[in-house]
């Protein structure tokens, strides 16, 4: 039985979710869409615990180590997204994608770790070294029953089989962009 199962029902699961919270309306409807959806669709509570990934890739102020380690198994699962993970054009990171983590970091974290609704980015070209990273990491991550993949529904499954291959692009699940489903606050404006 998969890790994804035996999780307890007799109280909320935590989710630790590693994303961009600050400064990108886009994800944070995606998130707010997807934090709904999950609460109408599962059969029992998550409770989500946000993770600023700028902190780890942008603000250099934390590192994937054994302190995240200790903070994701203080949770139930990891979930990581929805941003764009894969960034073909990022040739900086040891994954190749938006994460400066390797994959053995994730494999062997103590939950099971959920990439979800993920965006492929080949807006700045394409690098065959951040090709080359990415299928790496993705051939030690995908076998794994611990780790699940998807990617949201707005043409990344065609980047991802068009530049790292179709079986990786088959490999992942396709899901709806949260922001769909997404129910903005409305602000008013000083002086409108």
């Amino acid at each position: 039985m998969s890790e994804f199962a035996q999780a307890p029902a007799r109280r909320p699961l935590s989710a630790l979710h590693l994303a961009s919270f600050v400064g990108n309306i886009g994800d944070n409807a995606m998130h707010d869409g997807e934090y709904r959806t999950r609460a109408a669709d599962l059969p029992f509570p998550l409770d989500h615990r946000t993770c600023e990934v700028r902190d780890f890739i942008h603000w250099r102020e934390r590192a994937f180590d054994a302190d995240f380690a200790a903070e994701v198994a203080r949770a139930d699962v990891l979930i990581v997204g929805g941003f764009s993970l894969f960034q073909l054009w990022r040739d900086t990171t040891v994954s190749g994608t938006y994460l400066d983590a390797a994959a053995e970091f994730f494999a062997t974290l103590p939950r099971p770790v959920w990439f979800h609704g993920l965006g492929c980015d080949a807006t700045r070209g394409i690098n065959p070294q951040a090709v080359a990273r990415t299928r790496a990491f993705l051939d030690v991550l995908l076998p794994l029953d611990r780790c699940r993949f998807s990617l949201r529904n707005d043409g990344s499954v065609d980047l991802i089989g068009a530049h790292l291959g179709a079986d990786y692009a088959e490999a992942m699940t396709i899901v709806p962009d949260g922001g769909l489903f997404a129910d903005p606050v409305s602000h008013p404006h000083p002086g409108l």
